[in-house]
This record gives C-alpha cells, sequence and structure tokens, in this order.
C-alpha cells in the first residue's frame, strides 16, 4: 500500500489538480463556529476514508489472492482517492484558505492566482502520466484497434471447440488492462466464450 501510494498519490498530475482545486474553490473569510467544525471533519474524515480503505483493499489481494490487486482494482482504489483528496482539498481550502492567502501576501508577494493556475495546468499537462497516456495513445491505438477488429471477426465468425487468437502485441496504457490467458478456464477467456458462443478461446502467448 505504502508503495502505491509512491507510485500515484504523490504524481505531479494529481498534484497539479488539487492545486488548480485549491486555487478556484472559493473560500470563507471568517467562517462560523459550526462551519469550521463542519468543514473541519470534511478535511479528515475522506483521508482517513481512503487509509482505511486502501490499507483493506491491498489487505484483501495480499492474503486472499497472494498477490497485489490487479491493475483495474488499483485503477479503483486510485480514483476514490482521487475524489476524497479533492474533497478534503476543497474544504480546507474553504477553511484555511484565508489564512494562507494572507501569509502568501505577506512572505510571497509575487505569487498570484494566475501563476498559481498555470503551474497547476503545467504539472497536469508535462506529468509522466499524460505524456505515458498520450503517447500510448498516439503510438498504439490504431495498432490495437486494428488487432480488435480482426479478433472480433474470429469471434464473430463460425463456432470452434477451440478458438485461438494471437495475443495483443499493441498495448496503449489507456485502453487495455488484461488480455485473454492462454488457458481457457481464466474468467476472462470464459466470459468472452460465452459472449461469442464460443466453445473455448485462448490467446497464443506472444513470441518474444
Amino acid at each position: 500500500f505504502l508503495n502505491y501510494l509512491t507510485l500515484r498519490i504523490d504524481s505531479p498530475g494529481l498534484i497539479g489538480w488539487l492545486l488548480l482545486l485549491a486555487v478556484l474553490i472559493r473560500r470563507y473569510d471568517e467562517p462560523p463556529e459550526q462551519t469550521r467544525v463542519n468543514a473541519a471533519v470534511l478535511v479528515w474524515t475522506p483521508l482517513a476514508v481512503f487509509v482505511v480503505y486502501g490499507l483493506l483493499a491491498f489487505s484483501a489481494g495480499v492474503f486472499g489472492l497472494g498477490s497485489l490487486l490487479p491493475g483495474r482494482a488499483q485503477n479503483q482504489v486510485h480514483l476514490t482517492g482521487m475524489v476524497l483528496a479533492s474533497v478534503a482539498t476543497a474544504e480546507a481550502v474553504r477553511l484555511y484558505g484565508s489564512a494562507v492567502a494572507v501569509w502568501c501576501r505577506q512572505h510571497v508577494p509575487g505569487l498570484t492566482r494566475q501563476r498559481l493556475v498555470l503551474v497547476a495546468v503545467m504539472l497536469v499537462a508535462l506529468s509522466p502520466q499524460t505524456y505515458r497516456v498520450s503517447h500510448s495513445l498516439l503510438d498504439g491505438a490504431a495498432a490495437f484497434e486494428a488487432e480488435n477488429r480482426a479478433r472480433f471477426a474470429k469471434l464473430d465468425g463460425p463456432v470452434h471447440k477451440k478458438l485461438v487468437l494471437p495475443s495483443w502485441q499493441a498495448r496503449p496504457a489507456l485502453l487495455i488492462q488484461e488480455d485473454l490467458a492462454a488457458y481457457s478456464t481464466h474468467w476472462i477467456n470464459q466470459a468472452v466464450a460465452a459472449y461469442f458462443g464460443q466453445s473455448l478461446v485462448v490467446a497464443q502467448p506472444a513470441t518474444p
């Protein structure tokens, strides 16, 4: 779980999004006591919920499967973390934003809202995640589509006792999480076979 946090939560893209959110959210000048209490709860509760949820999710993977969660499950944890972090950031700005703005005006006079927006946009646009996604789509999306059209043509064709399909060679990170397995009992293979009315479906392992 700590390794997951290191790889995903501290990404420049996420930091840029939270910074942009912090700049755009309206802050309280002098929040009333009840509002201050409610906002404080909304700042810390989502963070606590995410830590507990993440630990439980990854513990289930490690002790139940003997490994980390599959990529699609990690993405679900990541999405949940982004939503909760956004809620916490928004409420933190509403609660503490005025004090932070006063401190910035006194100690960093050149730090304007426009410059913060520019930094946030640059963090998102130039992050390694944005580059990998853009590069994979530009470099492999067309080939991935062609491979899928050929695969679907075979799946929609005559029923085979055992339909062997070539593994994907193009693997755009944004479009693929997991391919068919080399054995027919894998749940993905069984689902694909049932959907297309085939008896058995397996993937031919990619040649090194």
